[in-house]
């Protein structure tokens, strides 16, 4: 018997400490890979700006050592200096690119999430773990209303055994309303661990979606890891609910106890 979204979601507010809610390990050849990329991109800038300073300073010093009655047959716009300075624009213009694609491919991998906890408080906060380019972990608190999902993105698909799987992206991207413009942007892997293997939870806590709509979307399919995730969930649930500490949430409670005893009364009803 699969348990209640509801059930699973008030376990996971309940609690009173930080709780890892997510998890992925970078392979190494997305290291190695950005680091390529960026290398192969810096290269390809400087070559192209050499060659075309290059190329800008032979033609300068043929234009400018044309015959004196040639140069006065000139129009304003064809003449050397103004040349030279238009294509010496021009080449640092396309030579922005590359560069900015080298920057770039070094700059996206440490926005990829290792880790997400939830934290419990007055005012609930997300820790984000990310990587810096050497390895190292950055950790970063937000308040959880900062960090949004985009709206028109769904991250449970019901696919897969933790409901994640898309055909159409493999990660998926949380925002900071408050960060700066480098720090506004976070990269979540699609096949990292999720909580209680189930996607939903992050659509509830950072899409703002109602838990009486994620409990309708189920699962297209269940693997036996899956249930074995289900059981381990359930003995966990009943550790949260009996203990005292509990009594300040006395709601979250109730969430469990009334799912439990609607599903009790579903099961009785299919007897009879």
């Amino acid at each position: 018997m699969s348990i209640p979204f509801r059930t699973k979601m008030a376990a996971l507010l309940a609690k009173t400490g930080p709780e890892q809610i997510y998890a992925y390990k970078p392979g190494k050849l997305i290291t190695v890979g950005s680091y390529a990329l960026s290398l192969t991109f810096a290269l390809y800038g400087a070559s192209f700006a050499d060659w075309s300073l290059a190329t800008s300073n032979d033609l300068y010093k043929k234009e400018s050592e044309l015959p004196e009655e040639a140069k006065k047959e000139l129009k304003w716009y064809e003449n050397a200096s103004l040349l030279f300075l238009g294509r010496s624009v021009g080449t640092t213009l396309l030579s922005v690119i590359p560069f900015t694609l080298a920057a770039a491919a070094l700059y996206m991998p440490t926005r990829i999430v290792t880790k997400l906890h939830y934290i419990p408080d007055q005012i609930p906060k997300c820790k984000v773990t990310t990587r810096s380019l050497f390895g190292r972990s950055k950790e970063t608190v937000l308040p959880l209303r900062s960090l949004r999902r985009n709206e028109k993105t769904r991250v449970f698909t019901g696919v897969g055994e933790q409901g994640v799987e898309d055909r159409g992206s493999f990660s998926f991207f949380l925002t900071d309303k408050d960060g700066s413009l480098f720090n506004k942007f976070y990269i979540v892997n699609r096949s990292g661990k999720f909580w209680g293997s189930d996607g939903r939870f992050i659509d509830a806590l950072f899409g703002g979606e109602s838990i009486t709509d994620l409990e309708l979307k189920q699962f297209k399919g269940k693997k036996p890891d899956y249930e074995k995730n289900e059981q381990k969930l359930e003995q966990l649930i009943q550790q949260e609910v009996s203990r005292p500490r509990l009594k300040s949430s006395k709601n979250v409670k109730n969430i469990i106890m009334n799912s439990k005893a609607s599903t009790s009364e579903k099961t009785h009803q299919k007897k009879h």
